[in-house]
């Protein structure tokens, strides 16, 4: 199925106001959107891409009148490259490779050049949609990155820059892609004492890309200000990071209270490169651990169609 974007992740992918895009479509038919059953806009990757075209084919000097009702081909033949808000990236591939994608990334980063690492993750979370990118990109390239660190091939600053740059484009996609009107609320966060958050950010934005509005805490949290803020949200799902350390004595006691607080039955998650070593903990707590973001998105799935 085609990824399927919210007309305000549409204005920030294009650069293009939301007024425009609505006038495009109603005066030009520039693009067609589908409706959600509560007449949402939603718009695909391929829609997408033709209004980064045309709006690259209008800067080229041509009216709206003559590039409107062009196909993706013909335009993708007049506009090379395609400029986007933000900066000019490479001609848009029909779809990113996330290999590729992630040593484009690395080579960046060995630069410091975080412009063209943004440009290059933005690509991509477009072609790919945001699901996707968190799982075959971002997630990857933290690992990818975390790596290179540990066996001295990148210098501390190379490995802040990206994860600074990852944080920036997932926060913008969370932000892009809240759903609207009545969706199931989830909190995510990491436990005291564990300062990594990244992993917390990637379960945020998927769990916003499966349709729950997602409120995402940060990083180290005691048990019970995560309960609080789940249940003054209404939440009914809580999402916990453990990432770094794997050996940290206060996670059996934290899930524990977790558990205490939220009650027997409540939907918590807790996945990240540091679970399997509190697997234990985990079950004793009657908490799913997730390997990773599709088993995720099943866990959220589930809980929606059970509700």
């Amino acid at each position: 199925m085609d990824n399927v974007f919210t007309i305000r992740a549409v204005a920030r992918m294009t650069g293009l106001s939301q007024n425009v895009i609505r006038t495009w479509e109603r005066r030009y038919g520039v693009v067609t959107p589908v409706r959600t059953a509560t007449n949402r806009r939603r718009y695909s990757s391929r829609d997408v891409e033709k209004l980064r075209l045309v709006k690259a084919a209008i800067e080229a000097g041509n009216s709206i009148g003559a590039v409107a009702n062009l196909s993706v081909e013909a335009l993708r033949r007049m506009v090379q490259p395609v400029p986007v808000a933000g900066g000019p990236l490479h001609p848009l591939q029909a779809e990113s490779d996330p290999t590729l994608v992630v040593r484009q990334c690395l080579e960046s980063s060995c630069d410091l050049d975080a412009a063209a690492l943004d440009r290059i993750l933005t690509q991509a979370a477009v072609e790919l949609g945001p699901g996707r990118f968190a799982a075959e990109v971002a997630a990857p390239l933290l690992d990818a990155v975390g790596e290179a660190w540990r066996a001295d091939e990148l210098h501390p600053a190379q490995e802040h820059l990206v994860s600074e740059v990852v944080r920036s484009q997932l926060a913008r996609l969370l932000t892009a892609n809240q759903p609207e009107g009545d969706a199931p609320v989830a909190v995510a966060a990491t436990l005291r004492g564990h300062y990594h958050d990244l992993g917390a950010l990637m379960a945020a934005l998927m769990a916003a890309v499966s349709g729950w509005a997602t409120r995402f805490l940060g990083s180290s949290l005691p048990a019970e200000e995560i309960a609080w803020a789940a249940r003054s949200s209404a939440a009914q799902a809580v999402l916990i990071s453990l990432v770094y350390p794997p050996d940290d004595p206060r996670v059996p006691r934290e899930l524990t209270e977790l558990r205490r607080i939220l009650g027997k039955g409540y939907p918590i998650a807790v996945g990240g490169r540091a679970a399997p070593a509190y697997a234990t903990a985990i079950s004793e707590s009657s908490i799913t651990h997730c390997q990773d973001l599709a088993s995720l998105k099943t866990f959220l799935d589930r809980i929606r169609q059970n509700a």
